[in-house]
């Protein structure tokens, strides 16, 4: 493909507050994140859930909507050194979405941290799982902006301004647990 459109369709109950990433669960059903949360004070974080686009026979869906907090987000407390709750990437497996967060501390302490949740719709609470310290250069350098799972979901693909973090050989669901390659880009881009 060269890149062009091949089919729009419209969710008529979704509202675009801040659209950052999408994946797919093993039935092709497609997830969107609207969870962009540069303040850390969203208190609306939503996944809509669509059918796979090919199994449509019109070029509108329904939504499931799925809204979620952070089991251990406080909002009664502005500290900026806990202000990690934004968040740009996130991968469906085994049954579950994970959230990778992009981590706007001050001072900035490097870490994304990684939460669990369900793939219907409801409202839950994400749950923790653990934590990767990307770096400590400087934020655009370790910001986390995308994620994706190889087609055997053996490897997981976090993307930052200048490197790529590759995961394999994981225990359970914490990524972070697994063997680590690191690839620089060379370069600093979003």
């Amino acid at each position: 493909s060269l890149g062009n459109i091949s089919r729009s369709i419209n969710i008529y109950n979704a509202e675009n507050i801040d659209w950052e990433d999408m994946t797919q669960d093993d039935f092709g059903h497609f997830f969107i994140g609207d969870f962009g949360n540069n303040k850390n004070e969203r208190r609306d974080l939503t996944i809509y859930k669509i059918e796979n686009p090919t199994d449509l026979r019109i070029h509108e869906a329904e939504a499931e909507i799925i809204k979620f907090k952070f089991s251990d987000q406080d909002f009664q407390n502005s500290n900026d050194s806990i202000k990690n709750f934004d968040l740009e990437a996130f991968v469906f497996y085994k049954g579950r979405l994970y959230l990778f967060t992009k981590n706007r501390t001050k001072p900035f302490d490097g870490y994304t941290n990684l939460y669990r949740m369900e793939d219907y719709a409801s409202n839950q609470k994400a749950q923790s799982v653990s934590r990767f310290k990307t770096c400590k250069a400087g934020k655009f350098q370790c910001w986390i902006t995308s994620a994706a799972l190889n087609p055997d979901r053996s490897k997981l693909a976090l993307l930052g301004s200048n490197k790529i973090w590759i995961f394999s050989n994981w225990t359970e669901d914490d990524f972070f647990s697994g063997e680590l390659q690191e690839i620089d880009l060379g370069l600093i881009t979003q």
